[in-house]
């Protein structure tokens, strides 16, 4: 069960022009053992991307960073999982 977190900007709230900024994409890799979510430990590989303008008006998703989170306790829950993936990016990046 992949974990997908999506960052939206809302320009001054309005619905109508919100648009994708980025992507975390959290996967277990299935080499800790137990399967069962909130239990036993996992390994995970995550992605975060985002789109780039290529020409005015087209956007296209732009891969950025990869990463791995290695004996993740799963009782402490998804936020927490995000949270140390996201710890492990450069997330400075110019688009």
């Amino acid at each position: 069960m992949p974990i997908r977190v999506t960052l939206e900007i809302i320009p001054r709230g309005d619905e109508k022009k919100k648009f994708v900024a980025g992507v975390l994409d959290i996967e277990n890799d299935g080499t800790a053992g137990d399967w069962r979510p909130n239990e036993g430990i996992g390994h995970y590989d995550f992605t975060i991307s985002g789109p780039t303008e290529d020409e005015p008006g087209v956007s296209s998703v732009q891969f950025w960073e990869r990463g791995r989170l290695e004996g993740f306790e799963r009782n402490r829950g998804y936020w927490s999982c995000v949270k140390e993936c996201l710890q492990k990016l450069n997330t400075d990046y110019q688009i």
